[in-house]
């Protein structure tokens, strides 16, 4: 029978570095076998934790939160945004 509980999990961050923490509504058991189970012999995430936001199974993934994950794509649209600028001026 499947008791949820919140779980606080912290995850280094793999997109900054750092230290984040994320309260789940899951059960410390779920958690063991995806960090313990050979990655070739665990569920797919989604399957696993079907309970979970997409955000927060990132999150048991990466340690990224959502904040970080939009300051990335932010980060990227003005880097892309700067190259389309600096193109335009070289064919002008």
């Amino acid at each position: 029978m499947y008791i949820p509980q919140v779980i606080r999990l912290q995850r280094t961050s793999l997109l900054t570095g750092n230290v984040n923490t994320m309260d789940l509504n899951t059960t410390q058991e779920k958690l063991d076998i995806f960090f313990n189970s050979p990655m070739n012999e665990r569920p797919l995430i989604q399957d696993l934790f079907s309970e979970l936001t997409i955000n927060e199974r990132e999150f048991i993934q990466t340690g990224a939160t959502p904040e970080e994950w939009m300051e990335v794509e932010r980060q990227n649209s003005q880097s892309h945004s700067t190259n389309n600028t600096i193109e335009a001026s070289i064919q002008s």
